[in-house]
């Protein structure tokens, strides 16, 4: 994984509720689908919807479908695209190997927050590799 021009920029209040609703549901992955704007390289959080992992597992996640299809509906009401997927590991913040599949199943970032050590980053499947995208935390 090589760093790039990648760029995902969230504000301080979605990046803390985040890190809060990973710590509710610590041991098992936290997920979370952030839905907002596109343009080129820059993927821009406007909204982050909170989703449960109806597997209660601590090395894997899934949301529910019908969660996925109302999310999925009232974002394209709203003109907004999904810009990122997020979920917490109870290991280092880099995607595992079921993670790699999904990544090339859905190009967008993949935010990974390591618990408990509340560390963040965030990778893209492109060109057939994983970059590394760079995150920026917002001031509100």
């Amino acid at each position: 994984m090589h760093s790039s021009d990648y760029e995902l920029i969230i504000n301080e209040i979605d990046f803390k509720m985040l890190i809060e609703h990973a710590k509710r549901n610590y041991p098992f992955e936290a997920c979370a689908l952030l839905f907002g704007k596109i343009k080129g390289n820059t993927y821009r959080v406007n909204k982050v919807l909170l989703a449960e992992n109806i597997l209660n597992s601590s090395v894997s996640f899934k949301i529910d479908e019908n969660f996925l299809l109302n999310a999925y509906e009232n974002a394209e009401k709203e003109g907004l695209d999904l810009v990122a997927i997020f979920h917490s590991h109870p290991a280092l913040p880099y995607p595992s190997s079921l993670d790699k599949k999904f990544m090339a199943l859905n190009p967008v970032p993949w935010v990974i927050l390591s618990m408990p050590s509340l560390d963040f980053k965030a990778h893209i499947f492109k060109n057939n590799s994983f970059i590394e995208v760079h995150i920026v935390r917002e001031e509100i």
